[in-house]
């Protein structure tokens, strides 16, 4: 049986983790088997794996500290499982591979899973070491174009390999219009839905500032994080309260996007947003920044995209979309359905697996 081992730096609730359980999950439906590791915690969407029946362990390690023990305990899980290829997310994870597996004859591979992944002690390590590694994907074109610029990585062993996603065939369709009603009162309004960690990346400030004179609609942001209280003071600050609702962490994504008019996104820089992926496949028109990968996304035939540093451009976009009619809005919402195909875990995993095929034919 083929066995990957997945080690990501923890589970919480960002893009990388949830493509890293679409993964493990499509990958144990088709006959691996699959252990996730995660270096400093076992929180966030643990529960999601064990639902699934993937397996998974914890280092424990403190945060922002190389700890020699968890390599040794690390070396113990890859002794004890006897992985055919180890594959590691986002850039903490993708160092410690490298340094606990070096000179390691089990292949590995690094997913790189924005445009900037680490500050330039990070990547100073990280493109130094990369003798330690077989491969690195990123997931995103503008990415990947920078780790080559910045010699972080080399085009010899190296490409884009795209997110994907594996949306419900049946979205359980909670009335969350009812309970938006009675608890923030959102009755008949246009309602934008934006999700993403409450972090200075996803530039929330901007989408406050384009909105302070629209009307007529309500604006969810779904998502925890370091900017909580100070994104929520601003909201009263600038007397946003009755239009701007934090929701915080959920489990119930899809139904608050069947329930929702359009997609937001603000962010500063991306690589390619699991979540737009999710929105297009829940059939949303989407308003987005255009950043990363996203351009190839959204597009005039189901979005707006707009500058990362334009308030106006953001303000215009989303007015815009309060204006379509309802024919308009339909012909967004199939463009969007129709682009949702092409990220499929069914069409992305297939690129994978000959990745994986290949790697180890290569050095097993």
């Amino acid at each position: 049986m083929k066995r990957i081992l997945f080690v990501i730096t923890g589970l919480g609730h960002g893009g990388a983790e949830t493509q890293l359980l679409t993964m493990s999950a499509k990958l144990q439906s088709l006959g691996y088997d699959c252990l996730v590791v995660s270096m400093v915690n076992m929180d966030g969407i643990l529960p999601r794996f064990r639902e699934l029946n993937i397996d998974v362990m914890c280092l424990e390690m403190p945060r922002g500290k190389l700890d020699f023990k968890a390599i040794l305990k690390f070396r113990g899980i890859v002794n004890d499982f006897k992985p055919t290829i180890v594959h590691s997310h986002m850039i903490h994870a993708n160092i410690f591979c490298r340094i606990a597996l070096i000179f390691s004859r089990i292949p590995l591979i690094n997913t790189a899973h924005n445009v900037f992944e680490g500050n330039w002690v990070l990547e100073f390590i990280f493109r130094y070491t990369n003798f330690a590694c077989d491969y690195v994907t990123q997931v995103s074109d503008e990415g990947y174009q920078r780790y080559i610029s910045k010699k972080l990585i080399s085009k010899r062993n190296s490409k884009v390999v795209k997110n994907a996603i594996n949306s419900p065939k049946v979205t359980e369709v909670k009335n969350i219009r009812h309970l938006l009603n009675e608890k923030y009162g959102v009755r008949d309004e246009f309602l934008f839905l934006s999700v993403g960690r409450l972090s200075p990346q996803k530039n929330y400030q901007m989408l406050f500032e384009a909105i302070l004179d629209i009307a007529g609609a309500h604006f969810l942001i779904v998502g925890g994080g370091p900017l909580e209280s100070i994104l929520k003071n601003q909201v009263i600050a600038l007397g946003l309260e009755k239009k701007v609702h934090f929701l915080g962490l959920r489990d119930d994504i899809y139904s608050l996007m069947v329930s929702s008019d359009c997609f937001l996104m603000c962010s500063t820089y991306e690589g390619l947003p699991i979540a737009i992926l999710e929105a297009i496949s829940m059939k949303l028109p989407i308003v987005s920044t255009q950043v990363g990968a996203v351009k190839s996304i959204v597009s005039s035939e189901n979005g707006y995209l707009v500058s990362p540093k334009e308030p106006s451009e953001l303000r215009k976009a989303i007015v815009n979309v309060m204006n379509l009619d309802k024919r308009e809005l339909k012909g967004m919402s199939d463009a969007s359905y129709k682009r949702s195909h092409d990220y499929s875990i069914d069409i992305v995993i297939d690129e994978w697996v000959h990745i994986y095929a290949n790697l180890s034919n290569e050095k097993v």
